[in-house]
């Protein structure tokens, strides 16, 4: 199952692994980038496999203990709301702690929220592991969010922190949102959008290549990995198709483009447990 787009697919996807796993002749291999992964959230009433029952009620019920303990600085109350590793510092935090201070001096912002709280959640969020309970503002652009986390089967305490007032009350910065108008005709000159966009910075090693199986089309994905090898004989791993072949590609890469492969291990694999073979 293959046509002679193999070779071209291939040959993308090694040479973009290259170009984050190895360099030009006499360079060095660069550094990983590094990468964070954002939390997502969503609105109350969706909950996840992994979480904890997840009830409004209750969860409300839970933050108007958590706050009022936070009003009347009952260190040992927020210990018994809060994780297991938490309960042994907070019960011993003492007024001329700098700790103290921050969460509940009396110039604290955390306490001024506290305070100025009305006894009603405003909106609850929920995300991986984690509840936003929006309480109150600090002013016209900050919202105090309390957060709990899970913990096992239940969830707890974890802090009262700032967030921007337009994650939970849009158009709350005073600008407005044009309703949305009729949607524009397709212009029939104008291109459509490219389905495989250019990444920003080094691109993954992969590459999409239109192959046969008996006479039906199958897009396939060639997924490569080049990664500074140790020193001696570099690896050279394939999964799904010739290992002759990607040798063959590696040499043409070296000798023609000047990519050197000599200190790089290169992993190639077809996605989806596809065997690819020649015609």
């Amino acid at each position: 199952m293959v046509d002679r787009n193999l070779v071209a697919g291939l040959v993308v996807a090694v040479a973009m692994a290259a170009g984050t796993g190895c360099s030009k002749k006499g360079g060095e291999p660069p550094a990983p980038p590094e990468t964070t992964a954002p939390v997502a959230a969503t609105d109350a009433g969706t909950t996840a496999a992994q979480h904890p029952p997840i009830v409004q009620k209750d969860i409300e019920e839970l933050g108007t203990k958590i706050l009022q303990a936070y009003k009347r600085k009952d260190l040992q109350g927020l210990a018994d709301l809060g994780p297991a590793r938490a309960k042994e510092v907070l019960i011993f935090l003492e007024p001329r702690n700098p700790h103290y201070e921050e969460l509940l001096g009396d110039n604290s912002w955390r306490m001024k929220a506290v305070r100025g709280w009305d006894e009603k959640f405003k909106k609850m969020r929920i995300g991986i592991g984690v509840i936003k309970l929006y309480f109150t503002d600090l002013d016209e652009n900050t919202a105090v969010v309390l957060e709990l986390v899970e913990e096992g089967q239940k969830w707890v305490f974890h802090d009262l922190v700032q967030e921007p007032r337009t994650t939970y009350v849009p158009g709350a910065d005073g600008k407005t949102t044009p309703a949305p108008g009729p949607r524009p005709a397709a212009d029939p000159m104008t291109p459509p959008p490219n389905p495989f966009p250019v990444h920003e910075g080094p691109a993954p090693g992969a590459a999409v290549f239109a192959g046969i199986e008996g006479t039906r089309p199958l897009l396939v994905e060639v997924q490569a990995l080049v990664a500074p090898g140790a020193p001696g004989t570099p690896r050279r791993a394939v999964v799904g198709l010739d290992g002759g072949r990607l040798a063959m590609i590696l040499a043409v890469l070296e000798a023609r483009a000047g990519v050197s492969f000599s200190g790089a291990d290169v992993y190639v694999n077809v996605a989806g447990g596809l065997r690819i073979g020649e015609p």
